[in-house]
C-alpha cells in the first residue's frame, strides 16, 4: 500500500504544473462528469505502473435497476481486445516451431477456403491475418451473430464467414480490419495445439497470469455487468454469441486486466510467468507487412496490437494496445513500456472512451512531449504525389460506395507547408519527419507516408490507403447525387401539394401520379436504407441474418428504386412536348435523370435486388 501511495504521489505531483488532476479522487470525479455526458452507466478501470497497481475498481453501476456499484471484480465484455490474447497464443505456437509468420495459409490450413488471385506470387501468410492485411472483407452482417445456441468448433466458425474470405487487393499492401481473419487464427491455434483455442489461451496465458475471473463466456448473471445502449433512454442489451469468438468474446475484470497490462509493461512476463520474450513483444508492436511498413513507417496495426496516440491535443503520447466494441460495451487497453504505465477501461453503455483515455493519459504522464525537429519540405521529392486521392481499403465491401463517394483527400503545398484536406473538413498541416514521412503538428511520431504501389502514387494517413485519381469523376458523381438528394426532397414536397390540389379537385389523379413517380422512387430508396441503417446497430443486427420483414423490405426497395427512377425518366422524356410549363418539365427531367444515375451507381456496387440475408 505504501509503495502504491508513493508511486501515485510521484506520478501526480512530480509534474503537477501540467495537470490540474492530482489525486485519484479528482480523477474519479472528472471521469464521472464525462460518463454523465456520454451516458455511461458504469466503468471498469485499472491504472497500473510496471511495478504495481496504481488503482483498480470502477465508477458508476453495473445494473441500472439495482444500482450495484462497479467493483474491481465485475466482468465487462472487452470485445476485440481478445485479439491480443489470440496473437500471444499464435506467438507461443511459432516459438514451438508449429509454423511461422511467413507460413502460407494455403499450406498450413488447406481446410480454409479462400480466394486470392495473386496467390502464386503474393500468397496469404499468417502475418497478414494478424495485421489485417490479407484483403479480406469484414464479417458480413447476416452472419455476425451465432444464433445456433451452441459454441461452434473453430473450423465451423471460419466456414460461416467464407463469403468474406477473398482478397480484394494484393495481400500485404494495405490494412483493412477483418474479424474473419482472427477466426482463422483461432482455427490455427486449435489445429496446431490439439485443443480448443479457448483452452490453449487459458493454459498458456490466462492461468499463468493468474487472471482468475477472465472467461470466454457471458451471461446476464453476476458478476457480469449488464450492457446498455442509449438513444434518449437506456436499453438493456441482450448478450450475443458472435461467429468467430477468437475475434472478440473474452470478458474480464479491472483486477485481471491490471495484471495483463503489467505483463506487457514488464516485457512479456509477470511474477515469474513468461508469456513471450521481450523481443517477441518488440515485433508485436511493429507493423511489418504493409507498403507503409516496407517504406519505414511501422506505426499502425501490428501483430494484434495497435499504435495509439493518447492525451491532450498539445500533449500526445505513443501507446500500444487495442480497443474493443461488443453489444452493450466499449473498451480500451493502452500501455507504454517506455513510460512504464498503462490502463484499461470498459464502459457498459457502448459510448466512445476517447475523452476518458485522453484524461487518464494526462493524469499518468503529464509532461510535454518532445516533438521531432521538423525537416525542410522536399518539394521536388513530393511533387508527383500532390493532387487528389480516394480511399481504397474499405472495411466492409458492402459500404464501399460510401467511401468512394465521401472518403477523399487533397494533398497540396501552400507557403512551403504541405497540407492534406479531407472532404468537407478543414485542412491539416503535415510536418516532414523525412522526405516522405509526416506527422501532424501535435504528434510525436510520423503517421502519414507517401509511397508507390505498382508505380502509382499512394498516400497513407494512419491505416487508410488513398490512391491518386482525377477529381473530375468523383466531383461529377457528388454533384449528381447531391442533385438527386435536392430534387428528390423537393419532389416529395411538391407531391404533397399536388395531392392537396387533387383533393380540391384542381388536378386529376392521373396528373398527380404521373408527376409523382420520382417521389415514389425516393420513397422506395428510403424504404431500402431505413431498415438497413436501423439493423446495422449491434442491438438489431440479427434482423439481417434471415428472410424477414426487414430484409424483404430492403430487397423490395432496392428493386423498386431503379425501376421507378427509370420509369420516371422515360415518362419525363415521353411527355416533354405535352407539358406546358418549362419549369415543371425541366424539374421532372432533372430529378428523374439524377435519380436514374443514382440507381446505376447503387447497382454497380451490388445494391440492386440485394438479398442481405444471403450476402
Amino acid at each position: 500500500m505504501i509503495k502504491n501511495v508513493l508511486l501515485l504521489f510521484f506520478i501526480t505531483s512530480g509534474f503537477s504544473s501540467f495537470s490540474q488532476l492530482k489525486t485519484i479522487s479528482e480523477l474519479r470525479d472528472s471521469i464521472g462528469r464525462i460518463m454523465e455526458d456520454e451516458h455511461m452507466p458504469g466503468l471498469s478501470l485499472a491504472l497500473v505502473h510496471r511495478d504495481s497497481v496504481i488503482w483498480q475498481g470502477g465508477v458508476g453501476v453495473v445494473d441500472l435497476i439495482t444500482n450495484k456499484p462497479v467493483t474491481q471484480s465485475d466482468l465487462f465484455r472487452i470485445g476485440s481486445i481478445t485479439k491480443t490474447f489470440v496473437s500471444l497464443a499464435i506467438q507461443k505456437l511459432i516459438a514451438e516451431g508449429k509454423f511461422s509468420l511467413s507460413s502460407r495459409l494455403k499450406i498450413i490450413a488447406p481446410e480454409v477456403p479462400f480466394e486470392n488471385k495473386w496467390e502464386a506470387e503474393e500468397p496469404i501468410r499468417v502475418i497478414h491475418l494478424l495485421e489485417h492485411t490479407a484483403g479480406f472483407d469484414d464479417m458480413h452482417l447476416n452472419v455476425f451473430i451465432n444464433e445456433t445456441g451452441y459454441k461452434k468448433p473453430a473450423l465451423e466458425e471460419v466456414l460461416t464467414h467464407k463469403k468474406s474470405l477473398y482478397s480484394r487487393w494484393k495481400p500485404g499492401t494495405r490494412h483493412s480490419y477483418s474479424n474473419p481473419g482472427y477466426a482463422i487464427l483461432g482455427f490455427l491455434i486449435e489445429k496446431y495445439s490439439g485443443m480448443p483455442y479457448e483452452d490453449f489461451i487459458f493454459q498458456q496465458i490466462i492461468h499463468p497470469l493468474k487472471m482468475n475471473q477472465t472467461t470466454f463466456d457471458f451471461t446476464l448473471e453476476p458478476p457480469y455487468s449488464k450492457g446498455y445502449s442509449y438513444d434518449g433512454e437506456y436499453h438493456e442489451s441482450k448478450p450475443v454469441m458472435i461467429n468467430g469468438r477468437a475475434a472478440g468474446a473474452i470478458s474480464s475484470s479491472a483486477e485481471d486486466m491490471a495484471r495483463y497490462i503489467r505483463m506487457f509493461l514488464n516485457g512479456g512476463q509477470l511474477d515469474g510467468a513468461l508469456i513471450v520474450p521481450a523481443a517477441t513483444l518488440n515485433d508485436m508492436e511493429r507493423q511489418q507487412s504493409t507498403l507503409r511498413a516496407a517504406n519505414g513507417l511501422t506505426y499502425g496495426y501490428s501483430l494484434g496490437l495497435s499504435s495509439k496516440l493518447s492525451g491532450s491535443d498539445k500533449n500526445k503520447k505513443l501507446f500500444f494496445g487495442h480497443d474493443g466494441g461488443m453489444v452493450g460495451f466499449s473498451s480500451d487497453l493502452n500501455y507504454s513500456r517506455e513510460l512504464g504505465v498503462g490502463f484499461f477501461l470498459s464502459n457498459n453503455g457502448e459510448a466512445d472512451n476517447h475523452r476518458i483515455t485522453d484524461l487518464i493519459t494526462e493524469f499518468l504522464v503529464n509532461y510535454p512531449s518532445d516533438l521531432p525537429v521538423a525537416k525542410e519540405l522536399n518539394k521536388e521529392k513530393i511533387n508527383s504525389w500532390l493532387g487528389y486521392y480516394k480511399k481504397n481499403n474499405s472495411r466492409n465491401e458492402i459500404l464501399k460506395l460510401v467511401d468512394d463517394l465521401l472518403s477523399s483527400r487533397t494533398l497540396f503545398v501552400e507557403n512551403d507547408t504541405l497540407y492534406t484536406a479531407a472532404f468537407l473538413k478543414k485542412r491539416a498541416a503535415l510536418i516532414p519527419v523525412g522526405d516522405v514521412q509526416f506527422r501532424k503538428p501535435n504528434q510525436p511520431i510520423a503517421t502519414s507516408i507517401l509511397v508507390e504501389d505498382e508505380g502509382k502514387p499512394v498516400l497513407f494517413v494512419n491505416e487508410d490507403y488513398f490512391e491518386k485519381i482525377s477529381p473530375i469523376t468523383v466531383n461529377i458523381q457528388r454533384s449528381i447525387l447531391l442533385g438527386a438528394l435536392f430534387f428528390g426532397t423537393i419532389s416529395i414536397i411538391l407531391s404533397v401539394i399536388w395531392t392537396v390540389l387533387f383533393l380540391m379537385s384542381r388536378m386529376t389523379g392521373r396528373e398527380v401520379i404521373g408527376r409523382s413517380i420520382s417521389t415514389f422512387a425516393v420513397l422506395s430508396f428510403i424504404m431500402m436504407v431505413t431498415p438497413f441503417i436501423l439493423s446495422v446497430d449491434l442491438r438489431n443486427i440479427h434482423n439481417l441474418s434471415s428472410m424477414n420483414g426487414w430484409t424483404i423490405t430492403i430487397l423490395v426497395g432496392s428493386m423498386l428504386f431503379p425501376l421507378l427512377s427509370f420509369w420516371s425518366l422515360y415518362r419525363s422524356i415521353s411527355v416533354w412536348r405535352l407539358t406546358k410549363s418549362k419549369i415543371l418539365k425541366s424539374f421532372l427531367l432533372l430529378t428523374s435523370a439524377c435519380l436514374s444515375y443514382f440507381a446505376i451507381y447503387l447497382a454497380v456496387y451490388g445494391w440492386f435486388a440485394i438479398k442481405i440475408w444471403t450476402y
